[in-house]
């Protein structure tokens, strides 16, 4: 009986502590954490990222074509972030407003100690996408690619599972891009998640173009 009782906390404990799939791992909290802006050379303003701690939303702004982002705090994902792999990193992102024209580039970087493994991703916002979430996937047929490849791999791409992994566990940031266009605009972040997924192994991923793009799951909020 006594052994029965040990398993059983034994259980709970890991349920506790790993979840299950589908689980938030790390959720953001803009009135507690420090949210900040990263730019290439700066916004053209000096105002930074401004918090609404009423609605626990992160604003930016920039006065014309600027490469910036939104940018997680250190230590905003602790722990196990291997955990995260086959998951889930959902993105609540709003246009409040903009000019000029739209200009592709990386829409989110994970960010690693290790500058050969962070990697990127692209074609998460549309052209005219106003409040939108975006599930973007966590793993490595989710359309992402190294941003900071060694020159013999300049084309950016085979991104391995390995690679992937090793990307998560050497993680020290997450940047959501906040300019898109070449003029004035003004973007806001409503909140950024860690859903935890499958254990590598545990589930099918996507090989073809058109199941990658069912899964980016964009939808209206």
């Amino acid at each position: 009986m006594a052994r029965m009782l040990t398993c059983m906390v034994l259980v709970m404990a890991a349920c506790t502590v790993y979840g299950a799939p589908g689980d938030t791992l790390v959720l953001s909290d803009f009135r507690t954490q420090d949210w900040g802006i990263w730019s290439v050379d700066g916004t053209g303003t000096d105002s930074g990222a401004v918090t609404n701690k009423f609605e626990n939303t992160l604003r930016g702004k920039d006065e014309g074509q600027f490469k910036w982002s939104f940018e997680s705090p250190p230590g905003w994902f602790a722990g196990d972030k291997s955990l995260a792999y086959n998951g889930v990193l959902q993105v609540k992102l709003q246009a409040i407003s903009w000019t000029g024209s739209f200009v592709p580039d990386f829409d989110v970087v994970l960010v690693s100690t290790k500058k050969r493994l962070s990697l990127g991703v692209k074609g998460l916002r549309r052209d005219g996408d106003t409040t939108r979430t975006y599930d973007v996937p966590l793993h490595e047929k989710g359309g992402w690619t190294k941003i900071n490849p060694a020159p013999r791999h300049s084309a950016q791409s085979n991104v391995t599972a390995q690679d992937f992994i090793l990307c998560l566990n050497t993680l020290i940031g997450v940047r959501i891009r906040g300019g898109f266009y070449s003029g004035r605009e003004e973007t806001q972040l409503r909140a950024v998640s860690v859903v935890l997924g499958q254990m590598a192994g545990d589930a099918p991923q996507p090989s073809t173009a058109a199941q990658m793009k069912d899964q980016w799951m964009v939808k209206m909020i």
